[in-house]
Parts: structure tokens; C-alpha cells; sequence
């Protein structure tokens, strides 16, 4: 199999390794920064460098792998669906929700496999907890938070953020874009948004054009009702889902891999451990992508599914824009801003 990875990144680096892990042989990298290109290929020597923009086009291959700033997302999307060629394509789907719909039709018209890289469909606690609420393991779900919190310089320490594409609103940089991980992951549980009323901007003092904080209050068309909190300011690392149900209370800690379920007719609290390494989510969800470019099938998680939490974050930023007013995500998606 021949694969092309564009991008350099930390995040395509990860992807490259776990490529090669996985039998991929033969990997091309396309990126726009010599330093980055230069860490890749000290890092995988057998990688093949292009740098030719042009070239990229004319390569043979049989997936494509995407792991720029979001801003560059549709342009190498559509040329993976030019050249035939089945696409992982990193998350979010795109800065925007602008020209996504027109990049899906390509895609989908191709008739190539899609992919979108929502890698927390693949955390080994989350899938349990996922698990419990499925067999109605805490009864009827009333409501559920989100908090995620970390340290913006501490995220990538071997940089200075301010040369990060996560600090540059024109990157399509930012906490929201970023942990549209968490909007997806609530879709994945509990199906599709119906409206949001929300803020995101910034609350810190770093040198950034992107925001740095998110507070969502959520409607799903399911009925449920959640919120989140998103920050990039937290010198205290925290990443929890907490679930009230009718039977029992859930607290999720994404930091220690711990489910704690809370039964108030005991009084007793049960703590289940599924610790995992990190790359272990990476890998299967890279697995997963190859086994469905192999098999065909339905898609594990398919950009059209994947432009659902991009949408949400659009309608984020419109409720935020116009006073917190709650606004309906699927008309967001739909291109047009609409008040509930």
C-alpha cells in the first residue's frame, strides 16, 4: 500500500509511525515547512519527501492522510478525491462550515473511502463508558457535562505556541476547533445537536488571535440537555465527562482512565480502571481506516458524520456573536443562522 501523509506535524508524525507499524511501506510526506520535514525524516528515515505542491497530484497512491491546519483541509481533500485516492482526513472537517458541503459532494461522488479522525471514538474508557450507557447501565440520561481543561505552552513543549497554528484564529487555531473531539464524542453517544447557546473567546492574556475558552450549553434533538467547558488557561489538566441518570451518577476521568458509578440506593460508589497507552487509540483508529480501505463497508466515522461537530462549533460562534443567543445547529450546516 502507498500512502502520501500531507502535513508534518506532531500529529502527522504520530500517524506516519503508526503507518509503519501497521505494514504501510511506502510514505510520501508533503509539507510547506523544512523544519518540520527535517524532524519527519530524522525521526523515519524511509520516508520520501515532496515538496513539489504539483507533484502531489500526479503521485500514485492508495490513501492520503491529512493533517494540516484545518484552513487547508477542503483543498487537499478535493485532490485526494481528484486522484482517487481513499482520505483520512484529520479533525476538525475544516475551519468553517464554508465550502464543506461542496467538498463532501466531491468526496462522496469520487467514490472513494472517508474517514475523519475523531481518534476519542477509540479511547478505551470512553468505549466503556459508552458500553454502560448503552445497556441502560445508569438508567435514562437526564443531562451530562464536559470539562476540558489544559495549559496552552504545556501542550506542546518542545515549541513556542506562539508558532503553534492552535494559537491563530486565521489557521483555524483555538480551543473550540481543537476540541471538537468532545462535541463529536457526545454525537457519538447520544446522536445529533439541535441548537446551542454559547460563548468562546478569550479569557486569558496569551499572545493568540485564536480563542482559549468555551462555555456551551447544548440541546440534542434526543431531548437531553449538557453543557461544556473548553479552556486552553488550566495549569491543572483536567478532561471528565460526567453523566446524571435516573439510576446512577457517572464521572468519566480521561486523565486516569477511571469510571466512577455512583449508586444511590447503596450509597456506594464502583471505580473500574481501563488504563491504556496513549498511541493504543491512534493505532486502532488507523487500523480501522485500513481495514475499511481493504473491506469497503460503512465508513467508521465518515467526514459527512464528521461535519456535524464542525457545524456545532459554527453555531457556537453564531450564538456567541449574537449575545449567547440559542441558535440551531442544523440550520448552521445548512448555511444560513437561524435563532430558536
Amino acid at each position: 500500500m502507498k500512502a502520501i501523509v500531507i502535513g508534518a506535524g506532531s500529529i502527522a508524525r504520530r500517524h506516519i509511525g503508526n503507518l509503519y507499524e501497521l505494514g504501510v511501506e511506502e510514505i510520501r510526506v508533503h509539507t510547506r515547512s523544512e523544519g518540520r520535514l527535517t524532524l519527519a525524516i530524522s525521526q523515519f528515515p524511509d520516508l520520501i519527501p515532496c515538496m513539489d505542491r504539483a507533484e502531489i497530484e500526479r503521485i500514485p497512491r492508495d490513501i492520503t492522510l491529512v493533517c494540516t491546519p484545518p484552513t487547508a483541509h477542503l483543498e487537499y481533500a478535493i485532490d485526494a478525491a481528484r486522484a482517487g485516492s481513499h482520505l483520512f482526513l484529520e479533525k476538525p472537517v475544516a475551519a468553517s462550515m464554508d465550502g464543506v458541503p461542496e467538498m463532501i459532494r466531491d468526496v462522496e461522488a469520487s467514490g472513494i473511502r472517508n474517514v475523519i479522525g475523531y481518534n476519542y471514538r477509540y479511547w478505551a474508557s470512553l468505549r466503556r463508558v459508552k458500553e454502560i450507557v448503552d445497556r441502560g447501565g445508569i438508567g435514562e440520561i437526564h443531562t451530562f457535562r464536559v470539562v476540558i481543561g489544559q495549559y496552552l505552552p504545556d501542550w506542546h513543549p518542545w515549541e513556542n505556541y506562539k508558532d503553534w497554528f492552535m494559537s491563530r484564529k486565521e489557521e483555524g487555531g483555538g480551543i473550540l476547533l481543537d476540541l471538537t473531539h468532545a462535541i463529536d464524542y457526545i454525537h457519538w453517544m447520544f446522536g445529533p445537536y439541535e441548537s446551542v447557546s454559547s460563548f468562546n473567546g478569550n479569557a486569558g492574556n496569551f499572545d493568540m488571535t485564536a480563542d482559549d475558552f468555551a462555555a456551551l450549553t447544548v440541546f440534542l434533538s434526543s431531548g437531553q440537555v449538557g453543557t461544556f467547558h473548553l479552556d486552553c488557561l488550566s495549569r491543572k489538566g483536567e478532561n471528565t465527562l460526567t453523566l446524571i441518570g435516573s439510576d446512577r451518577h457517572l464521572r468519566w476521568d480521561g486523565l486516569t482512565d477511571t469510571i466512577e458509578t455512583f449508586d444511590p440506593e447503596s450509597g456506594t460508589t464502583m471505580t473500574e480502571t481501563r488504563p491504556a497507552e496513549r498511541n493504543e487509540m491512534f493505532i486502532a483508529e488507523m487500523k480501522d481506516f485500513l481495514r475499511y480501505v481493504e473491506e469497503g463497508g460503512e465508513s467508521p466515522n465518515s467526514i459527512r458524520e464528521g461535519a456535524h461537530a464542525l457545524a456545532v462549533a459554527d453555531a457556537v460562534r453564531a450564538s456567541s456573536a449574537n449575545d449567547c443567543v440559542r441558535t440551531k445547529v442544523d440550520a448552521i450546516q445548512e448555511g444560513r443562522s437561524e435563532e430558536k
